[in-house]
């Protein structure tokens, strides 16, 4: 079993008009890096390289 005790994520994300919406998808890029790191499968369509699965469902 994998425990993640502590993460860390530098931003550059210019004007920040709504703090609430920026902080979600800042931590939703977190989990989704986590996730992707330990437990999905990641498809890449090789011609177009664009993600073949559009969630983690």
């Amino acid at each position: 079993m994998i425990e993640v005790t502590r993460t860390l994520k530098a931003v550059a994300a210019g004007t920040i008009v709504n703090p609430k919406t920026a902080e979600s998808q800042i931590l939703d890029g977190m989990v989704w890096g986590i996730s992707k790191a330990l437990h999905e499968e990641t498809i890449l369509d090789q011609k177009l390289g664009k993600y073949m699965n559009t969630n983690l469902a």
